[in-house]
């Protein structure tokens, strides 16, 4: 389903506006991210350990602003469950494309997370497990889910702008979740995800624009077996929480705190 302006979007907490511009200052320098130490996107303490789990997985650029800025906009959004930002990319941003061409590697990073997952899944039984993908990222929370299946599902992903082609086969990936996947793209979105797969390729290996610009296209994105699959367009609305229909603002913390968190919240573990 195709959905304009969701329902479950909340307002942000006064401090806006600051919040959001600061974020959007952040991005401009986003590899010096790598500088700042690792805690800040990582929140797993017990407590929020019992709440539920939500691994962020970043872009082929490894570690960065945007992902801090996802972490904070969950934080900022109420989210109790436990955040914690794994790096699936060697760390070297001049090996984007082999982040985002390395097929062999890719799916034994993937196995690492998914197994990683069911070591969660068998310390805390029935707390809800969601994947956060941004660009690159996105690709990854897919071949997570396809790697986990019907054995070891968990509550939700959400792909945002995810640099896999719009013909990708979500047949596997749909029952690896039981609520649904939230799927955020923008046709604004032409320099990543547009130009960019057509020159160097998706993550899975097309050489055309891809989902994160113009939705998922496969048949198995509207039907088929698995949890419901949700595609929300970029709407000119979302700039009052600055996203500006590109490929960084998607992850300002303030449009992650108003249209992402809500999502999580829905399913967190009441402790």
């Amino acid at each position: 389903m195709n959905t304009r302006m969701p329902h479950w979007a909340q307002q942000p907490k006064p401090g806006a506006w600051l919040r959001g511009t600061l974020c959007a200052f952040t991005f401009l320098i986003s590899p010096l991210g790598k500088f700042v130490p690792r805690r800040f996107a990582n929140h797993t303490s017990a407590d929020r350990l019992e709440h539920g789990l939500v691994i962020i997985l970043p872009g082929i650029d490894s570690f960065s602003f945007l992902n801090l800025g996802t972490a904070c906009g969950l934080l900022d959004g109420g989210v109790r469950s436990a955040i914690r930002t794994i790096d699936w990319t060697t760390g070297w941003d001049f090996l984007f494309l082999y982040h985002l061409r390395g097929d062999r590697r890719n799916w034994r990073v993937a196995q690492f997370i998914a197994d990683e997952i069911r070591n969660y899944q068998s310390r805390y039984p029935g707390r809800p497990v969601t994947l956060v993908g941004h660009s690159g990222g996105g690709g990854m929370a897919l071949r997570i889910l396809e790697l986990l299946g019907p054995q070891s599902r968990i509550s939700a992903a959400v792909l945002i702008a995810p640099a896999v082609s719009t013909q990708y086969d979500l047949t596997r990936a749909r029952q690896g979740v039981m609520h649904g996947i939230w799927h955020f793209y923008s046709p604004l979105d032409v320099f990543f995800v547009g130009a960019g797969t057509i020159l160097l390729g998706t993550f899975d290996g097309k050489y055309s624009p891809c989902s994160g610009m113009l939705g998922f296209q496969h048949p198995s994105a509207r039907q088929g077996d698995g949890a419901p699959f949700h595609q929300i367009a970029y709407d000119w609305s979302f700039t009052r929480w600055f996203h500006t229909g590109g490929h960084l603002s998607c992850v300002n913390r303030v449009f992650v705190e108003a249209m992402i968190a809500p999502i999580i919240k829905r399913f967190e573990q009441a402790v």
